[in-house]
C-alpha cells in the first residue's frame, strides 16, 4: 500500500442520458508526490482491484490516464 500521502481531487461528475437510462460519469485526478499517484494506479491494476471494480454489474468504463501537464497526476475515467 502506499505510504506516502496522496489527493484524490473529484475534478467532474456528469449525468448522460444513454436511451431510457442515465449514465454517470466521474474524473478523478490523483495527484502525489514522488511518483505516488502512478505508484497507486499500478497498486490497483496489479492487484486486481481495477479489474473487479470493472467487472460490477452497471459498469460500463473504469480506465486510467496520465496527465500530459503534470507527471504526478493520474486521471481516472469511470461510467456508471
Amino acid at each position: 500500500m502506499i505510504k506516502n500521502s496522496l489527493t484524490i481531487l473529484l475534478a467532474a461528475v456528469t449525468l448522460v442520458s444513454c436511451g431510457n437510462k442515465g449514465a454517470i460519469t466521474m474524473n478523478l485526478y490523483y495527484t502525489g508526490s514522488d511518483g505516488n499517484a502512478r505508484k497507486f494506479v499500478e497498486e490497483m491494476e496489479s492487484s486486481g482491484t481495477a479489474d473487479a471494480i470493472r467487472a460490477e454489474e452497471g459498469n460500463l468504463r473504469y480506465d486510467y490516464f496520465v496527465s500530459r501537464d503534470d507527471p504526478e497526476t493520474d486521471e481516472q475515467y469511470d461510467a456508471l
